[in-house]
Formats: C-alpha cells, structure tokens, sequence
C-alpha cells in the first residue's frame, strides 16, 4: 500500500493506483470544510485514516468483520475503534466511480458524526438517514426511480439496527432527513431535535416529505391532500 497525507487523510491506497487515491481522499477535504461548517464544529480538530482496497476479504478483514456479518452490498465501513475509513475501488464494488465518490462521502458523515456528534448515532434513521442526505445519495438517479407515493415504510421501522436495511433504510432514511431539514428549520433545527431527544417519528409525516421528495426530482405534479400522522 502506498500512503499519501491530505488536510484531513491518512491515505493508503494500492500501488499504482493514484487516480483511485485523487477521486476519493483529494475531493474529500472540501466535503469536510463544508459539513463542519454546516453544523458549526472546528474542522481542524478532525482526522482520520483512509485505506482504500481492491481485494474484498482484505478489505473485510481489515474492518474485523467476520463472514457472516459482511454483506455484498458493504463497500465502504467507518470504525470508530481505530478512525479508519476502508473502502473498495470501484471495479471491485462493481460500481461506478461517481456512487463510489458518494459512498465515501458517505462514510465520512459518519466518521465525523462520531467525532462531533452530528447526530444520533445509537439511532440508525437519524444516522445513516444524515449521511444519505449530505453524501447526495438519497437523489440519485437509481434511487429515484424507487420511489412512489404509496410505498413507504413509517420512521418508527428505521430506528432499528435489526430491521434497518429490511425495511427500506437506505432508500428512504435519506429522503425523510433531507425533508426535515430543507422544510423544518434546517440544519439548527435538526441540531434541536436530537438535543431535546425528541422523536423524528413524531414530527415527520411520512407521506408529505414523499410528495415532496418526487416533487423535487422527478419534476411531476403531487396531490394536494396530505395525511394525518
């Protein structure tokens, strides 16, 4: 592995690989800079490691997950343990190196949501729904075509680690978080609610940051009625 300094990286990468390197540690510092004054926390005080693989049982090993546990879908880990952000090369993920860019941004919400407490991170929906939003992937094209205004799970199924993934999380979590804070009061107001401890649950209605959400990328016309929580 060769390694490479950035502002906010320890970059190890696979030799020769140095464009791998640059797409993904190199447009990251600014990605960093932007969340870190978004929420108002010092920037200067994050770092982290970043190891980049091409091979999947090192990059699962690396990460200490067993077998079992590791799923094909899981390109890209954060590990508070040891501050290190592991992420596969985009051939190996078998995706295209602009959704491998957002996974990394992906991991590094998280990265600095254990550093400065950005969310919730006992709670998968406030979490994973933060990084979602931030890193972009919520609006992504294949995403998108998901959706439609009658299938959808209710935020109580998303704040459980066991039920998460099942229940849509990666695909909706995104999308009730961007609503809040794009329609509620924005960042502060997301910054309040996970002070105070209140439930998300409570203060989202399901349906309606739908409407918005289809209003907003697939540019077609929502009903007008809303429904009651």
């Amino acid at each position: 592995m060769v390694n490479k300094q950035t502002k906010f990286f320890d970059c190890n990468y696979p030799q020769g690989r140095e464009e791998v390197q640059a797409d993904y540690c190199e447009s990251l510092d600014d990605f960093v800079v932007k969340v870190c004054e978004k929420f108002g926390v010092d920037s200067d005080k994050f770092r982290y490691g970043f190891d980049i693989h091409d091979d999947k049982e090192k990059f699962r090993e690396s990460h200490g997950m067993s077998k079992e546990d590791y799923k094909d879908w899981m390109v890209g880990l954060a590990s508070r343990e040891d501050k290190t952000i592991r992420i596969l090369t985009p051939e190996v993920a078998g995706r295209t190196t602009e959704s491998m860019k957002a996974v990394a941004k992906h991991e590094v919400v998280h990265a600095l949501s254990d550093c400065y407490e950005l969310g919730n991170n006992k709670d998968p929906f406030t979490s994973e729904g933060l990084a979602l939003y931030l890193s972009g992937q919520y609006k992504e094209e294949t995403r998108i075509q998901q959706i439609n205004e009658t299938s959808f799970p209710k935020i109580s199924e998303l704040s459980d680690n066991k039920t998460f993934a099942q229940s849509g999380g990666y695909l909706f979590a995104g999308i009730y978080v961007g609503y809040f804070i794009e329609t509620q009061g924005g960042v502060e107001a997301f910054k309040n609610v996970i002070a105070c401890k209140e439930n998300f649950a409570d203060i989202i209605n399901e349906a309606d940051a739908i409407k918005w959400y289809l209003n907003k990328f697939k540019q077609i016309p929502v009903t007008q009625q809303g429904s009651e929580k």
